[in-house]
């Protein structure tokens, strides 16, 4: 398909192009385009620094696409954008040429002895749900003179084109992989109940009265039964919850209180100035031990209803921890006790299963980096273990949008 910016130089000489597919919507790998940063580069900006193209430090924290050595020329959202420029790069000092605002002025530009050049973005929405962006490079000489000092030029930067290039696709991706989930599909139906296999036939009572015991570093103990909790501010959130298996559920409702709150009113002044991480245990004698920092968010819950009823079993009754962005072993459920410690507690299960943290929008699946075997031996496993679980027929669909790991109050 012919771009706009193409049409802007149809006596194009030298040209690259590249290509990245992002599991990311189109919006969401349009907004990491535009937002950009030269900060967000590792390659490029030291490349253009050399080049005496970005001397100021705030030039670091100004958007690629607006403040860079072309100009913003085509803005399309969410599908394509477009940068141009005349100059003659082949300079010892980059010289710059008429500026213009816009593509047909480019066209119509016919002096001698310059380069006419641009880079655009086009992106593609796959049936995957992915995004494919693909950058393309253009450059128009005006006349022979201009080719021939272009082409020397050319042969000595095409290596470090390519890796600028490059480097801004995977500064893309990283931006649209933010607080995402990648490599996740949606269950269709029922959410079943999850959990490690040794869990899942434990045998507990809930007690009809639970309490939730904290303990300190010091062995302190406070016991908070329901009167206490209910002291807290209550609210409702829908969450997506993210299994490690590969499979994600969207749009579950919990109700409970905000683990902020939580901390606020309890266990804050129970805390030592050591403190750093909180070891939660259930009836079932699963255990996870997590940062603070990463419990201390707005869409941490720890809930004592899901869709609109009182958990029951299979979903963590009496108590259930709601950590959306970390993977569902960090989400304990029948939770009874919680542990503040100065250390992080070392599950049996690290490496080889969990993650010391479990972050979804890192794939922290496990602790061996080796995320794409993980994903074709989990892509293997996930239907037997869910039919294990209760579903009989399990239907996944893309996570197209890549839900974002955050929380929608009522």
């Amino acid at each position: 398909m012919m771009t706009k910016l193409a049409e802007a130089l149809p006596g194009v000489s030298f040209s690259e192009a590249h290509s990245l597919d992002i599991e990311a919507s189109a919006e969401v790998v349009w907004a990491a385009l535009t937002s950009l940063e030269w900060n967000d580069l590792r390659v490029t900006a030291p490349l253009m620094l050399l080049r005496g193209m970005r001397r100021t430090p705030a030039a670091g924290r100004q958007r690629v696409l607006e403040h860079g050595p072309a100009t913003l020329m085509c803005l399309e959202s969410p599908k394509y954008a477009a940068t141009a420029a005349i100059g003659r790069p082949w300079k010892l000092i980059p010289e710059f040429g008429p500026k213009t605002t816009e593509l047909h002025d480019i066209a119509g530009f016919r002096e001698p002895g310059w380069l006419k050049y641009g880079m655009d973005f086009t992106l593609e929405e796959l049936p995957t749900g992915h995004t494919r962006i693909t950058t393309t490079t253009l450059c128009e000489p005006t006349d022979e003179l201009a080719r021939r000092q272009f082409r020397r030029y050319w042969l000595l930067i095409r290596p470090f084109s390519g890796l600028i290039r490059r480097d801004m696709l995977r500064a893309i991706a990283r931006r649209a992989r933010k607080g995402m989930a990648p490599g996740q599909r949606v269950l269709i139906g029922p959410a079943p109940r999850f959990g490690l296999p040794q869990y899942l036939r434990t045998t507990f009572t809930i007690p009809q009265n639970p309490v939730l015991r904290v303990t300190n570093q010091s062995g302190r103990t406070i016991t908070l039964d329901r009167e206490a909790l209910d002291a807290v501010p209550e609210t409702t959130k829908t969450l997506d919850l993210h299994c490690v298996m590969t499979w994600s559920v969207e749009g579950t409702q919990w109700t409970g209180w905000r683990f902020t709150d939580l901390w606020t009113h309890h266990l804050s002044e129970h805390a030592q100035p050591s403190t750093m991480e909180l070891i939660f245990t259930g009836l079932d004698g699963a255990t996870a031990s997590i940062p603070l920092v990463e419990l201390l968010r707005n869409d941490v819950m720890f809930a004592h209803t899901r869709d609109g009823k009182p958990l029951a079993r299979d979903h963590g009754a009496p108590y259930r921890l709601v950590v959306p962005h970390l993977y569902g072993y960090k989400n304990l459920k029948h939770v009874c006790e919680i542990n503040l410690v100065d250390r992080h507690l070392r599950s049996p299960h690290e490496p080889w299963i969990m993650h010391r943290v479990g972050r979804v929008d890192r794939e922290e699946r496990h602790g061996l980096r080796v995320n794409r075997l993980a994903r074709f031996v989990y892509g293997i496993l996930v239907r037997p273990t869910l039919r294990s679980y209760g579903v009989r027929d399990p239907r996944f669909r893309p996570l197209t949008r890549n839900a974002r790991l955050g929380a929608r109050e009522r």
